[in-house]
C-alpha cells in the first residue's frame, strides 16, 4: 500500500521496536554500565586517595600511627638501626625518626595550605580586578605580579628571615606573597578570556550587576583552572621549606619538619644513611604526590584528556 506510513520503518527511532537514539533496552543498559565504569577513579586515583586521607590523618591525629613521644630520647639507642620498636631506627639524640616524621607532618602540611590560602585571597581578586579592567590597572598589576616572580622563592624567604626571623608564620606568609603572582596571573588570563563571550554580553544585557556576573560566571569558570595550580603550589611550598631548613633558616627547634628531619641527618649521611634517606624520600614523595594530583585534576577537567 502506499501513501500510508509501514509500522516500525518511520518516527524517530527509525527502526521497529526500538525507542530514539537505536537502543534496545539491553544496549541501553549495557551502554549505561561502560559509562558508570569510565567514572569510577581508576587504581591510581584510588591509591592517591587512600595516601591523601592517610597524610591528613597523620597532620591531625599523629598518634592515631605511632604510639611514642617525638621528643622522648633514648641515649642507649642513639643512631640505632631499624627495629620492631624503631621501624626507621634513630637519630643522634635517641629519638624515633618515624614518629618524628609523623609528627612533622603537620607543620609541613600547615605551612602549605596556609601560604597557597594566602596566595589565593590575594591573587584571585586582583586577577579578576585586572581581568576585567584593562588598561592601567591591568598594566600596573602585571608589572608589580611580574617584579615579584623576578625573585626567587628561596633567595626573597632569605633576605625576609634575615629581617623578621625564622618560625612557621613567617615561611607561610613569605610563600603567600611569593605564590600570590601566579595566581594573579592566571586569574587574570582566565577572566580576559571569560570577558570575551558572549554570555557575560548577555549577562549584562540582562541587568546583571558586575558583581553578580563575576560572582556566577566567572568565578564559577575560573575555578577549575586555579584548583589544578594548588597542589602545584603545595609541592613547591615543602620542597622550599625543606631548602631553607638544611640552610638553618627554617623552623626551629623543637617545632619538627620534614626539613629540619633532613637538616638533622646531614652530619649522619655514612654512620647512618637511612636517617637522610628517610627525611629526604619523604619529601620527594610529597611533593612527587602533589604534582600527580594537580596532573590528575586537570585531566578531569579536559574531556579531550579523559578519551
Amino acid at each position: 500500500m502506499t501513501g500510508q506510513p509501514q509500522p516500525g520503518l518511520t518516527g524517530e527511532a527509525g527502526l521497529a521496536g526500538q525507542p530514539p537514539g537505536g537502543l534496545t533496552g539491553p544496549r541501553r543498559a549495557a551502554a549505561s554500565g561502560r559509562s558508570a565504569l569510565r567514572r569510577l577513579p581508576s587504581p591510581g586515583r584510588c591509591i592517591l586517595i587512600v595516601i591523601g586521607v592517610a597524610v591528613a590523618v597523620a597532620a591531625v591525629y599523629p598518634h592515631a600511627f605511632t604510639s611514642l613521644n617525638p621528643n622522648t630520647i633514648d641515649p642507649n639507642a642513639i643512631l640505632a638501626g631499624p627495629s620492631a620498636r624503631h621501624l626507621l631506627g634513630t637519630d643522634e639524640a635517641g629519638g624515633d625518626i618515624y614518629t618524628r616524621i609523623i609528627y612533622g607532618t603537620r607543620l609541613d602540611a600547615e605551612i602549605s595550605l596556609f601560604s597557597v590560602a594566602i596566595a589565593y585571597l590575594i591573587g584571585v581578586p586582583l586577577g579578576i580586578l585586572a581581568g576585567r579592567r584593562r588598561g592601567a590597572i591591568s598594566e600596573i598589576l602585571t608589572s608589580l605580579t611580574g617584579g615579584i616572580l623576578a625573585f626567587p622563592v628561596v633567595l626573597l624567604a632569605l633576605l625576609v628571615v634575615g629581617s623578621f626571623g625564622a618560625s612557621a608564620g613567617t615561611l607561610i606568609v613569605i610563600f603567600g606573597l611569593a605564590f600570590f603572582p601566579q595566581v594573579t596571573l592566571l586569574a587574570r588570563a582566565q577572566t580576559m578570556a571569560i570577558y570575551g563571550r558572549g554570555y557575560i554580553l548577555s549577562a549584562r544585557a540582562a541587568g546583571l550587576t558586575e558583581r553578580r556576573i563575576v560572582v556566577a560566571h566567572v568565578l564559577h569558570n575560573i575555578a577549575g583552572p586555579l584548583l589544578v595550580l594548588v597542589p602545584q603550589l603545595m609541592a613547591t611550598a615543602i620542597l622550599a621549606e625543606a631548602g631553607l631548613s638544611y640552610l638553618g633558616v627554617g623552623v626551629q627547634p623543637p617545632a619538627i619538619t620534614w626539613g629540619s628531619l633532613l637538616l638533622d641527618s646531614k652530619n649522619y649521611y655514612h654512620a647512618d644513611p637511612l636517617y637522610a634517606i628517610s627525611a629526604g624520600l619523604v619529601i620527594t614523595i610529597a611533593a612527587v604526590l602533589l604534582l600527580i594530583t594537580g596532573d590528575m585534576i586537570s585531566e578531569s577537567m579536559d574531556p579531550l584528556r579523559r578519551r
